[in-house]
């Protein structure tokens, strides 16, 4: 991730930041690793959560279910048409989202320790253009 450099003048990537929104009228958090938002030094409007490193075995907690609630969030935060995308690791396996009201689509895994490495580095670098264009 530290590769790409997403700080621009646009946009920049925060780690370890709370995340609140407001869905139904009700307050939904949770804490995000890595995040690429507006805001200078706090982040405004999000665009992309990246969700905890979990273990591949003996898993106790949700991972897909914690980075849906960051997006929605932060869909909630942003209050307009563009979509949210994020993604969660498991062990060596990323997973990749993409929120368009409350609908989400999930990724097969791209495993780390393979030629996958190759497409996980290519999404992230897209992701970046992406953002560029909706900002």
């Amino acid at each position: 991730l530290t590769s790409i450099n997403y700080d621009t003048t646009k946009f920049k990537s925060f780690a370890n930041r709370p995340l609140r929104g407001i869905i139904n009228d009700k307050e939904i958090n949770g804490e995000v690793d890595f995040m690429i938002a507006s805001g200078e030094f706090e982040p405004k409007a999000p665009y992309f959560c990246l969700h905890e490193y979990k273990k591949e075995k003996n898993i106790d907690n949700d991972p897909l279910g914690q980075l849906l609630v960051a997006m929605i969030a932060a869909q909630s935060i942003n209050n307009n048409e563009f979509p949210i995308y994020g993604a969660y690791v498991m062990g060596r396996n990323w997973f990749f989202l993409t929120l368009v009201n409350m609908t989400y689509c999930i990724s097969n895994e791209y495993v780390a320790t393979r030629d996958d490495i190759v497409d996980i580095y290519r999404i992230m670098k897209g992701m970046k253009g992406i953002i560029n264009n909706i900002t």
